[in-house]
């Protein structure tokens, strides 16, 4: 049987963590199934919505990055990352109004660009 042909077991925050392994290593398949399988053990994992929004955006699918960064903000309202990435994503959709919205609310939640 292989890694992922079956329930997963063990810490959700393993497999969110085997997951940017992955991602960082340009395998976004088995990155998105790692964070599916974190997601499956522990759906409240903020972390895990938010690099699932992540893929999905290096992918193009801006409606599902937003479900996926909206899930993870529903979860912890005080995640800035997540705000963040949303106001990068309200940004590249050109909707500069929102786009400020949620980079102010990220600053404020203590987020700082770089």
């Amino acid at each position: 049987m292989g890694l992922f042909s079956r329930k997963p077991k063990g810490d959700a925050r393993a497999w969110f963590d085997k997951g940017a392994l992955y991602d960082n290593q340009g395998d976004a398949e088995n990155a998105m199934k790692c964070l599916d399988c974190a997601i499956e053990i522990d759906p409240n994992l903020a972390r895990a919505w938010n690099g699932k929004g992540l893929l999905y955006g290096k992918q193009g699918d801006a409606e599902n990055t937003m479900k996926c960064f909206d899930r993870a903000i529903q979860i912890d309202p005080n995640y800035a990352v997540a705000w963040n990435n949303k106001g990068v994503l309200y940004g590249k959709q050109g909707d500069a109004e929102n786009a400020k919205k949620c980079k102010d609310k990220a600053r404020e939640l203590g987020f700082h660009d770089g």
